[in-house]
């Protein structure tokens, strides 16, 4: 139980590429509020599709995922 008491030394955020996926047509979670969640991410992308883009459009999230599992991405952009 002291993980969840304690805090963190550091956060994978800040020091961890991210990319942000904002799911245009979703209406659980309003586009602009992902968009500005999505800021202190590394990349941003924006999909035509709903709060579920695993469901609707699997191909799209399938290429992301190979896309970032075989990429270096660099985090120096970003400030902590």
């Amino acid at each position: 139980m002291a993980g969840f008491v304690q805090s963190p030394t550091e956060v994978a955020w800040r020091i961890k590429p991210a990319t942000y996926v904002v799911c245009a047509n979703d209406m659980a979670v309003h586009p602009d509020l992902q968009r500005i969640l999505a800021r202190r991410c590394t990349r941003t992308m924006e999909w035509q599709s709903g709060h579920s883009p695993h469901i609707s459009q699997p191909q799209l999230v399938a290429d992301l995922l190979f896309e970032l599992a075989t990429t270096e991405h660099d985090r120096s952009d970003v400030a902590s």
